[in-house]
C-alpha cells in the first residue's frame, strides 16, 4: 500500500492510505446448488436451473481465460477422484455433477 502525506489548510496533516493499483479478479467460477433427493442419483439433485444468486464461487480470476482454466481443471479432478472411488459409476458423483455444470461468469 502507498501512503502520502497531504497538507490541509491550518497546516494539519492527514494520512491517506493509497490503495495500489493491482489487478481484481473479474471472473467468478460458481457451481451449481443442491437439493437432497432420493430420486436423483447419490441423493442429490444438482439444480442446474437455479438463480444465479444461488449458485456457489468457488474461486476468482483475472480472466476468463484462466476461470475456464480452472473450471477444466476442476471437473478432471473431479472426475479422475471419483473413478477412484466408484468406477463406471462416477458420474452419479455429487462433486463431479457439481462441476461438470460449474460456470465462469463476469463479476461486477
Amino acid at each position: 500500500m502507498i501512503r502520502r502525506r497531504l497538507a490541509i489548510a491550518g497546516g494539519v496533516s492527514v494520512l491517506l492510505a493509497v490503495a495500489a493499483c493491482a489487478p481484481r479478479p473479474t471472473w467468478r467460477l460458481l457451481q451449481p446448488p443442491e437439493l437432497a433427493n432420493p430420486a436423483y442419483p447419490r441423493g442429490y439433485q444438482v439444480l442446474k436451473d437455479a438463480a444465479q444468486t444461488e449458485w456457489h464461487s468457488v474461486g476468482a480470476f483475472e480472466s476468463e481465460t484462466a476461470c475456464e482454466a480452472a473450471r477444466q481443471q476442476r471437473t478432471d479432478d473431479a472426475i479422475d477422484h471419483a473413478r477412484e472411488l466408484y468406477g463406471a459409476e462416477a458420474k452419479y458423483d455429487l462433486a463431479v455433477r457439481r462441476a461438470v455444470h460449474a460456470r465462469c461468469v463476469a463479476g461486477r
